[in-house]
């Protein structure tokens, strides 16, 4: 009964939050997608306009059928099309987001391991946007199109390393004893001190230093600009799973009162 729970569960929060992401992309982000790909040229590098296409972060951090430039691949055209498929990837991926954020809030409350109310639901949130947003931009920022980026296969695989490292070190940091603390912070590092794959020259190609200049200001942009409403995002997510953990995953379940006071 209790996965029956979570999957419906899952689902309601992944469509709530992901429409609530949708909107926001909508307004905040897309905007500067459209304005940097007026600046892409036909003679650009191919590779500097591969799709950021990593399983999790590409359809939270940035967009979604964005600026791959394969001339035979097949992309949806822009305008409403576009904004359709945006919209239903974007909930697709948040629903395995709050698939991933209640299994584990639903355990840890199973065990009396924090109590379910908002105010720890928001803070379940920002751990998920530490950990699956700003970890990762810290060696891999969101791209927007122009940027030079490395083998797409090395960020796939250094994004994966970051999101590990950081919900482990977190983990630990969070329910280790005082003496195991210290190995959650060493954990937390562990990406940077491999490093995130860079490319060797400038982040954008384009012969034009006025246009340069700004691509430069709206990938600055950029980067805010998704910062804020991805920590929005995980806010909102938290304090729903909170609610629908408390109210339907768990009612009836032999969970000690503290948890749930």
């Amino acid at each position: 009964m209790i996965f029956r729970r979570l999957i419906s569960g899952s689902i309601i929060i992944g469509v709530v939050a992901g429409l609530f992401l949708s909107l926001m992309q909508l307004v905040g982000v897309t905007p500067i997608i459209l304005q940097a790909e007026t600046y892409e040229t036909e003679t650009a590098p191919s590779h500097a306009h591969e799709q950021n296409a990593e399983t999790l972060r590409a359809s939270l951090n940035q967009h979604v059928g964005g600026h791959h430039h394969d001339e035979d691949a097949w992309s949806p055209q822009d305008g409403t099309e576009r904004t359709t498929y945006t919209f239903v990837t974007t909930i697709l991926a948040s629903i395995g987001f709050s698939a991933i954020l209640l299994a584990l809030m639903s355990q840890c409350a199973m065990r009396s391991m924090f109590k379910l109310n908002p105010q720890n639901g928001v803070l379940w949130g920002i751990a998920g946007f530490l950990t699956f947003f700003l970890a990762p931009g810290l060696g891999l920022p969101p791209e927007i199109p122009g940027v030079e980026a490395a083998v797409l296969e090395n960020r796939q695989f250094w994004w994966l390393l970051a999101v590990l490292a950081t919900a482990t070190g977190l983990i630990i940091l969070a329910f280790s004893p005082l003496k195991i603390k210290p190995v959650g912070i060493i954990v937390l590092l562990l990406p940077y001190f491999v490093g995130a794959p860079q490319i060797n020259g400038p982040e954008f190609a384009h012969s034009d230093p006025d246009v340069v200049v700004a691509l430069t200001e709206l990938h600055e942009h950029f980067i805010f600009v998704s910062g804020l409403t991805n920590l929005l995002y995980w806010i909102v997510s938290g304090v729903l799973a909170s609610v629908v953990i408390k109210y339907w995953i768990l009612k009836g379940m032999p969970v000690n009162a503290k948890a749930t006071a």
